[in-house]
């Protein structure tokens, strides 16, 4: 959709031709009134001279023989006439003159007002395009006017229309833009969050991957050692797991991991973390928990896994768990530690929990 293309150059010579027009007929005008009274006042002169004339010898005459008068008193009379013929002529001249100041004073004012009554149009055209300019699109111009100007104002309110239905449009997809960019933000803070934790979350059971349970053990080693609060840790391991792949196959064994996940991560306090260490084998991290407390929770999470009945072959699983207490050593020897108690568990015929070596 385009815009109207507005022609100027004709509407221009439209009104340079009115303007011409319009002087050149008033000057016609008022060369027509100036020479009509010319001719009337030079009639008029003509015939103030004749009558002059003629009374002036009449008296000349007459005078002369009623009165026997001299010649040079005769002179001195017909002088007279002549004096008061000249102060005629010069009042008419006068008058002419005024009369022709007056026409060329009226004509000016006639042309003016014209030319002001054609520039007064363009003048209303040009505040109200200003006006429109400006953003106030609510004027509508007066297609009435005869002419150019006309079908001037008659194309600038088909542009206004067009211009309302762009900037309409525009909004309208700056809105959906901006819906658009929020409900882009709000899916690309999903994905992130996502993202985030499947980078960090194991993809088979849903705890904590190796990589970040480690990442958690480090911290919590920090902060037990700033603050001097106890620590503990637990490694859980599914007895006989390998039996259960080659019996069951892979995916049941999968089910199994599963299933003692969700066990664990059920069960667990909020502060606890637990993350899948590798294989058939869980850490559990312990904050602000001594040995003992430790070990009886480990010990009820161990008694639940045994319970557990999984999938349709209803498959029984116990798990050993070795638990060790933080004694500031570094991270690799605590775990070291945690391990021999595993070890030990398994060796004294699993399903049992044990710490620091010993089976309680």
């Amino acid at each position: 959709m385009h815009l109207l293309r507005l022609n100027i150059s004709k509407i221009s010579l439209d009104l340079k031709t009115r303007m011409v027009v319009t002087v050149a007929g008033v000057i016609i005008f008022m060369a027509l009134i100036s020479f009509s009274l010319i001719c009337s006042y030079t009639l008029q002169l003509l015939d103030s001279v004749t009558k002059i004339q003629m009374t002036g010898q009449q008296a000349y005459w007459a005078g002369g023989s009623r009165s026997g008068l001299s010649e040079s008193s005769r002179e001195v009379a017909a002088v007279g006439s002549y004096r008061n013929f000249f102060q005629e002529i010069q009042a008419r001249f006068i008058k002419l003159i005024l009369s022709l100041l007056i026409v060329l004073v009226a004509a000016i004012s006639l042309a003016v007002r014209l030319i002001h009554g054609m520039l007064r149009p363009v003048e209303l055209l040009s505040r109200q395009t200003a006006a429109m300019r400006s953003g106030d699109w609510r004027i509508r111009l007066d297609e009435r006017q005869n002419g150019s100007l006309g079908e001037l104002a008659k194309s600038i309110n088909q542009m206004v229309q067009q211009l309302q239905y762009f900037y309409r449009l525009a909004i309208s997809k700056e809105r959906e833009l901006e819906d658009l960019s929020v409900n882009l933000e709000s899916i690309i803070d999903q994905r992130t969050e996502t993202l985030k934790q499947l980078a960090i979350t194991d993809a088979l059971t849903g705890v904590y991957n190796h990589r970040h349970i480690m990442e958690c053990l480090a911290i919590e080693l920090e902060l037990a050692n700033q603050y001097q609060a106890p620590l503990a840790l637990a490694i859980f391991d599914i007895d006989f797991f390998k039996q259960v792949n080659d019996s069951y196959g892979h995916m049941e064994g999968d089910k199994v991991l599963t299933c003692v996940a969700a066990c664990l991560q059920e069960n667990v306090r909020q502060k606890d973390i637990l993350g899948r260490y590798g294989g058939e084998e869980f850490f559990l991290i312990l904050p602000q928990t001594n040995l003992t407390q430790a070990y009886a929770m480990v010990e009820r999470l161990r008694v639940l896994v045994s319970h557990l009945v999984i999938g349709e072959r209803r498959i029984q699983v116990t798990v050993s768990v070795g638990v060790a207490g933080y004694k500031g050593e570094t991270m690799e020897e605590f775990i070291r530690r945690a391990d021999r108690s595993l070890y030990h568990a398994k060796e004294s015929g699993r399903n049992k929990s044990v710490q620091e070596g010993m089976v309680i």
